[in-house]
C-alpha cells in the first residue's frame, strides 16, 4: 500500500496566480507605464533640490521643531510643497501596484491609478478641511503652518523609504506580497512617527486632552476614512 504514492508528483504553481497576473495586468496597462515614465522624470528633476532639504527633513523625524524650521524659510518651504507633489504622485504609483488600495471600487488597471490617485488626493482634502473648520487654525502663524504641511515632509520621507526598499527587491525579484508587507510596514512606521511630531506641535499650545480630541480629528479621522473606503 505505502508503494502507491512513491511516484506521486506535486503540479502547484509555485506563485498564486491571481498575484502573478494582476502584476502583469498593471505592467502592461498604457497609462500605468506612462504614469511611472513621468513620475520618474519629475523625480530625476527634483533630485537636487531634495538633496539640499534632506538635512531638514531628517531633522523632522527627530524632532518636531524640525517642521518650524522648514516653515521658517519661505524659500525652503516652497522647494520642499514642490518636492511633495512629485513624492505624492509616486506614493500614489506604489499604492496602486502593491496595496490594492483601489480594488475596492475598480479591477481596470488604467482606471485603479487614477481612482487611488483620488482617494490619497480626498484623504488630504478631507485633512485640510477638518483642520479649517476647528480652533486649531489660530495657531499662531508659523505652527499652524508647520502643523498644516507637516504631512508634506512625511509624505517626502515615506516616498525615500519606500523607493529604497522596492528598488532592491525588484531587481532580487522578492515576490510581490513580501513587498506588500514592507510596504505596509515602512509606510506605517513613516505615519506613526508623523503622528508623534503633529501631536507634539499641537502640545507645545495645547493640554494634552485637547491634544489628543484634535490629533483624532486631525490624522485619525481623515485616516480612518481612506483605509474604510479601501476595504
Amino acid at each position: 500500500m505505502p508503494g502507491l504514492f512513491e511516484r506521486g508528483t506535486l503540479d502547484l504553481p509555485v506563485t498564486p496566480p491571481a498575484t502573478v497576473e494582476a502584476a502583469a495586468l498593471w505592467s502592461e496597462c498604457a497609462v500605468n507605464r506612462v504614469a511611472v515614465i513621468a513620475v520618474t522624470v519629475l523625480l530625476v528633476l527634483v533630485f537636487s533640490d531634495l538633496l539640499q532639504l534632506m538635512p531638514l527633513l531628517l531633522r523632522c523625524l527627530s524632532r518636531w521643531k524640525g517642521n518650524l524650521e522648514i516653515e521658517h524659510n519661505i524659500g525652503v518651504a516652497r522647494t520642499r510643497s514642490r518636492i511633495a507633489v512629485v513624492c505624492g504622485l509616486c506614493l500614489c504609483i506604489i499604492a496602486d501596484r502593491y496595496t490594492g488600495l483601489a480594488v475596492h471600487w475598480t479591477q481596470e488597471p488604467g482606471l485603479s491609478l487614477a481612482v487611488s490617485a483620488a482617494m490619497l488626493a480626498a484623504y488630504t482634502l478631507a485633512r485640510r478641511i477638518i483642520y479649517l473648520v476647528t480652533p486649531i487654525r489660530k495657531l499662531d502663524s508659523e505652527t499652524a503652518s508647520a502643523l498644516r504641511h507637516s504631512l508634506y515632509n512625511y509624505s517626502i520621507l515615506c516616498c525615500i523609504l519606500l523607493l529604497v526598499s522596492i528598488i532592491p527587491m525588484a531587481a532580487l525579484s522578492v515576490p510581490d506580497e513580501t513587498r506588500r508587507i514592507v510596504i505596509l510596514a515602512a509606510t506605517g512606521l513613516v505615519y506613526f512617527i508623523f503622528v508623534i511630531r503633529a501631536g507634539q506641535i499641537i502640545a507645545s499650545r495645547y493640554a494634552f486632552f485637547r491634544t489628543f480630541l484634535y490629533l483624532c480629528a486631525l490624522e485619525f479621522l481623515p485616516a480612518g476614512i481612506l483605509i474604510i473606503s479601501a476595504r
